[in-house]
């Protein structure tokens, strides 16, 4: 079985992107489940666990974020979604290996040598849009600071953009409160949490992204498998990765000795 243990499971780029990799693997039928301290993950499938049920087995392969285990484990990958908010100095090594989503990301972690790049497996989202979504932005993800909603907001405001759609959960209601809410209108709607990426990606044909930390955007990826024009900043210009969903669990596979 694979294990993929998480310190972060709430609302956030990095539960979508382990949540979707969990779903990856199962379609596959290569066992796998998700444990995470927050609930929110939960809604997913029977797959998804709470953290407290964890129990670790000397044949399990597993995939740890955002949490430091504490104890060294058999074949155990650390998946790194983070930049300047995560520290590798204050982790023990207890982890064979760390997954890095871009080069930029390895880079910027220095101190890390034995890592490997495997990007994150992309959602498979069917839309269906007409005329009437045309010039209408969506700003997508959580309502905080570091990821600089109400930015987003303004640049599509400035662009012209007939209406715009938030969506998104609010995580931080000081910033909520002193920045977004004062920008919306009849025209910049707070749409609340929308789980459904078909529905959301039907309502609009652009995407602004101002974030001010940004290691792989899911956003992106969504943008470039939908067809959705994409607005961003110098901390959302890595690349969509080329690869197939078939060709990155061939990666992870190769890494955690899965046949």
């Amino acid at each position: 079985m694979i294990k993929i243990i998480t310190g972060y499971s709430n609302p956030g780029g990095s539960t979508v992107a382990l949540k979707n990799l969990c779903k990856e693997f199962n379609n596959r039928n290569i066992e796998c489940h998700m444990y995470g301290p927050h609930d929110w993950h939960l809604q997913f499938g029977k797959e998804f666990k709470p953290l407290n049920q964890l129990s670790l087995l000397n044949e399990d392969r597993i995939i740890c974020h955002f949490l430091d285990l504490g104890v060294p484990v058999k074949n155990c990958i650390f998946s790194c979604h983070e930049m300047w908010w995560f520290d590798f100095k204050s982790t023990s090594k207890f982890y064979d290996k760390v997954q890095f989503l871009t080069q930029k990301q390895a880079d910027y972690h220095n101190t890390v040598k034995d890592y490997i790049l495997i990007p994150n497996v992309k959602e498979k989202i069917i839309i269906n849009r007409d005329d009437s979504i045309l010039n209408v932005a969506g700003v997508i993800g959580a309502v905080e600071k570091r990821k600089n909603t109400s930015e987003s907001i303004k640049r599509a405001i400035q662009d012209g953009c007939d209406k715009v759609l938030l969506f998104g959960p609010i995580l931080d209601q000081s910033y909520f409160q002193r920045t977004v809410l004062p920008l919306l209108s009849d025209k910049v709607i707070h749409m609340g949490y929308e789980k459904n990426k078909e529905m959301i990606y039907s309502k609009i044909d652009r995407v602004y992204h101002m974030s001010n930390g940004e290691v792989a955007s899911l956003v992106k990826d969504e943008c470039y498998t939908t067809g959705t024009l994409f607005f961003g900043n110098e901390n959302t210009d890595n690349e969509v990765s080329p690869l197939t969903n078939d060709e990155i669990i061939n990666l992870w596979k190769k890494e955690l000795n899965v046949n």
